[in-house]
């Protein structure tokens, strides 16, 4: 073919060559996924969903699994933790009858991959009895199943975000889980360009119960003696669904309740023991952008991951500058050959003149692309 198209050799009908039956046995790749599904017209007309474990480490109530259920019109997802893969098809009865009833819909398409908890006999003969088809991927293509595998992905993104900032055991997962199934629905999505949950409700959500995951707070005693503290310092870990309120965890008694009567410390969160300092030495005398910006690095061998190095007052969102802004190469990554080089900065960090007025208008544009006044 590039002998054809440089003109190198001359053939007038190129349909009539022979296939090459050994370039297809010994060169044959997978075709390209191009372009992006259309979204399905309306609520529950297509479901993605999928399975993802063992985790290492079970939960406190003894999960390895989660499985997932993401409604393809609104991305309003819900999960469900499991001890076994073969409790995939209990969840999904468990998950069609809670959101047919809230939504006045009906699950029309399943799609999932190949997996075994999908092609059960009792699986597939529940499916077929109440009218719902089953879409199930070819193997080797979890790109088809993308939105569950994306969304199983952002889930533990979120999961160990959350188990950066707090000392809580890793078996607290399952709490993380589902606090970050929660966020993701009352955030806005960009395959939709609204927030999952007002597509599936017809109504906005409200933000003003949220608290940071992990977070220290006082919460009043339900039985007290006279003598005895009014409250004990506890760790939020959870939204329960079935009461008002919020789960705690009691680190002194090590045990979990519902309560409303609390005062979080979330200024004070994460504490300052996990600053990672980046010192910026600014040369007088010159104009701010100008500046030559140093960084002194930290190496960390314990592999914590960048937010749980962040704190509070240094953390400033990257955003793009305007003006131009050179540094020096930072020690240990300079480019053998081209020491004398500078880099330009395109994104502005912690230390610059400019940071916060950037990352105003970086967020007044992203706020503001939602509808947002």
């Amino acid at each position: 073919m590039r002998l054809v198209d440089s003109k190198s050799l001359e053939i007038d009908d190129l349909d009539h060559l022979p296939t090459c039956e050994s370039y297809l046995k010994e060169k044959m790749t997978k075709k390209p996924f191009v372009g992006q599904s259309a979204i399905a017209n309306g609520l529950l007309d297509l479901v993605h969903t999928d399975v993802c474990g063992p985790l290492s480490i079970p939960t406190r109530g003894g999960f390895s699994y989660f499985i997932t259920f993401t409604d393809d019109h609104s991305r309003y997802g819900y999960v469900y933790m499991m001890r076994y893969k073969f409790k995939a098809f209990g969840r999904f009865k468990k998950y069609r009858l809670e959101v047919e009833n809230q939504t006045n819909c009906k699950i029309k398409i399943l799609r999932s991959d190949r997996g075994g908890e999908y092609l059960s006999g009792e699986f597939i003969d529940y499916l077929k009895e109440n009218g719902i088809l089953s879409q199930w991927t070819p193997p080797g293509t979890p790109q088809l199943n993308g939105v569950a595998e994306r969304r199983n992905r952002t889930l533990l993104d979120m999961v160990r975000s959350m188990m950066s900032f707090t000392e809580l055991p890793p078996s607290f997962w399952g709490y993380q889980l589902e606090t970050a199934a929660k966020l993701l629905n009352i955030a806005p999505s960009e395959s939709i360009h609204q927030t999952p949950y007002e597509m599936c409700h017809g109504k906005p959500a409200s933000y003003k119960y949220l608290r940071v995951w992990g977070s220290p707070a006082y919460v009043k005693r339900l039985v007290e003696d006279k003598l005895d503290s009014r409250s004990s310092l506890c760790r939020f870990i959870r939204y329960p669904k079935e009461t008002a309120g919020y789960n705690f965890y009691d680190l002194a008694e090590q045990k979990i309740f519902v309560s409303r009567n609390a005062v979080f410390l979330e200024k004070d969160f994460p504490s300052d023991s996990r600053r990672d300092e980046v010192l910026i030495e600014e040369s007088s005398g010159e104009p701010q952008h100008d500046n030559t910006i140093l960084f002194e690095p930290t190496i960390h061998t314990d592999g914590v991951p960048v937010l749980r190095r962040s704190t509070r007052e240094s953390r400033v969102p990257e955003s793009f500058i305007e003006e131009e802004i050179f540094m020096d190469q930072l020690e240990g990554f300079t480019t053998v050959g081209e020491e004398q080089k500078v880099c330009r900065l395109r994104r502005s960090i912690y230390g610059l003149e400019q940071a916060f007025r950037s990352c105003n208008t970086y967020f007044d544009k992203v706020i503001q692309g939602y509808d947002f006044i």
